[in-house]
């Protein structure tokens, strides 16, 4: 009889514990958000969001001032796995999007997983984050953290070989360094409304500072702008979707090798920008190289590249029906990129053609030094 007791008596204190986990403060969401690699989408339904705690924290943001309203993509890169580097992640991508913008995720992989190729976008500036400290939340106290973060606007060096066919003005200034410090009371009952505040109202200090704060309605229109599309476009009811001339952006060089990667892509030249990873490269049939070392190597190894040094830096190129190129420098920045064939007369083509976007090239390439001065705009 006590045997057929036994059975009730576990679950009726099963339904005890149960009720206590419900009824109790949640732990739910305590180790920060869940940010996943790629574009940001936010939920189609508003109320499938998650609310923000009214909070109203003391934050202090030291850095130049950066006007950064003309950005339209943008990568979020997390330097650490940390929750509050998380929060301001998913924070600041999820204000990016609900302004009209691209923001694309990037967050570091764990240990155990493999990394994960770049998205192929081309885009406006690469903001990088990190936490200066691993501060942990807990509920009931005071939090105070603050954030590292790196501001790098696609920029090449004038004197880069790819630096000749940009569009006028197309290059943004150097990074910027800046830090973010943060401090609020922790979070009371709900761990994911209290994170919702905290990586939302660290991002509108930021986007503040970048003048980044209205929403806007020409994110594809500047995508498009961008993309090696032909010079004159089918336009109508019908009528077929235009398609990118040449395919799309080459892969960037492998994540061993490379960091803080940001795809570019302008009307002349396209690519990646990005420098050598600091940890060497290890294999069992090779040993330990550098990533300099390793980059070498692989590119080398078949005979399909060719390697000579030019102006302080290794010049690496591959000849096909669209050549590619990659350099590297003393400070272990790489450019890898890809010219359009035949610019002068793609520039022609501008100055013939009715379609409005021709004529808004034409007249962003005016001092573009790789075109001849008699093709540019009037």
């Amino acid at each position: 009889m006590s045997n057929s007791r036994l059975p009730m008596l576990l679950l009726l204190a099963t339904s005890v514990v149960a009720i206590w986990l419900v009824s109790g403060p949640s732990s739910r969401g305590i180790d920060g958000p869940m940010v996943e690699p790629g574009i940001l989408r936010l939920p189609v339904n508003a109320a499938k969001r998650v609310p923000a705690d009214p909070l109203t924290p003391k934050i202090d943001l030291a850095g130049p001032a950066m006007d950064g309203a003309a950005w339209r993509v943008w990568v979020i890169a997390g330097d650490d796995r940390e929750a509050s580097t998380r929060t301001l992640m998913l924070g600041l991508a999820e204000r990016l999007t609900e302004r009209g913008c691209i923001a694309i995720l990037a967050p570091k992989p764990k240990p155990d997983e493999a990394s994960r190729e770049a998205l192929p976008l081309g885009a406006d500036v690469r903001v990088s984050i990190a936490s200066t400290t691993a501060t942990s939340a807990v509920q009931g106290q005071p939090f105070a953290t603050a954030w590292r973060l790196t501001v790098s606007p696609f920029h090449l060096a004038p004197s880069h070989p790819a630096a000749r066919l940009l569009p006028d003005d197309a290059n943004g200034p150097a990074p910027s360094a800046w830090t973010l410090g943060f401090s609020c009371p922790g979070p009371g009952s709900s761990w994911p409304t209290w994170g919702a505040a905290v990586g939302r109202t660290g991002a509108d200090t930021i986007l503040a500072r970048l003048g980044r704060t209205t929403a806007i309605e020409d994110t594809t229109a500047h995508i498009r702008r961008q993309a090696w599309l032909p010079p004159v476009t089918a336009t109508g009811p019908g009528a077929p979707p235009v398609e990118p001339e040449h395919g799309r952006i080459p892969a960037p060089p492998q994540s061993d090798i490379a960091e803080g990667l940001m795809a570019f892509q302008t009307p002349l030249v396209r690519g990646w920008t990005g420098h050598l990873s600091p940890v060497p490269v290890t294999s069992m049939e090779r040993g330990t190289k550098t990533a300099r070392e390793e980059l070498d190597r692989r590119l080398t190894k078949d005979h399909l590249w060719t390697k000579q040094e030019a102006d302080g830096r290794i010049l690496y190129a591959k000849d096909g029906p669209l050549p590619q190129f990659l350099t590297v420098d003393a400070a272990g920045e790489i450019v890898s990129w890809q010219e359009r064939p035949s610019p002068a007369s793609l520039m022609k083509a501008w100055r013939e053609s009715p379609d409005p976007l021709a004529k808004e090239n034409l007249a962003r390439h005016r001092k573009t030094p790789g075109i001849p001065a008699d093709l540019r705009g009037p």
